[in-house]
């Protein structure tokens, strides 16, 4: 969520509690790794590999940074994110997530203040999108491998 604030400035992290049946897990929401209930936060340089993260989950929500939004792609997860106006490749990428992706758009209000949680069971239930397409980064690992 880099560019949102610090996790430590949601305001809206007690409210997690309240799903119960949904994990939320918050890279660089602490400076260790916490759980609390259903909430897990992980420093910024967790030992954790964020793809991973990405694709044992059932849903994205972030802002509409170039590498989240790939790796919530070709995972083929429903992305609630958040619109930033002032970032000029933000139109780009919000033109991007809807001619290709499942997802909602959160404005930052709607995001710092836990609103998008409202909207939450819609973005779950966009369900997940199979993609059957050559995995980019396999694909330059087996090029750089095979000039070796």
């Amino acid at each position: 969520m880099g560019g949102l604030s610090s996790a430590d400035q949601h305001t809206f992290l007690d409210q997690l509690a309240v799903w119960l049946h949904v994990h939320f897990v918050i890279p660089g929401g602490s400076a260790a790794a916490a759980t609390v209930g259903n909430v897990l936060r992980l420093p910024n340089h967790a030992a954790l590999y964020h793809p991973d993260i990405i694709r044992a989950a059932d849903a994205v929500v972030g802002k509409t940074g170039y590498s989240t939004v790939a790796e919530a792609y070709h995972a083929g997860l429903p992305y609630g994110y958040v619109s930033r106006p002032r970032f000029r490749e933000s139109a780009v990428m919000e033109a991007y997530i809807h001619a290709h992706m499942r997802g909602i758009a959160f404005s930052e209000v709607e995001f710092r203040s836990g609103a998008w949680l409202n909207r939450l069971p819609d973005l779950l239930a966009l369900g997940r999108i199979a993609r059957d397409e050559p995995n980019g980064a396999e694909q330059v690992a087996g090029f750089l491998l095979g000039g070796l």
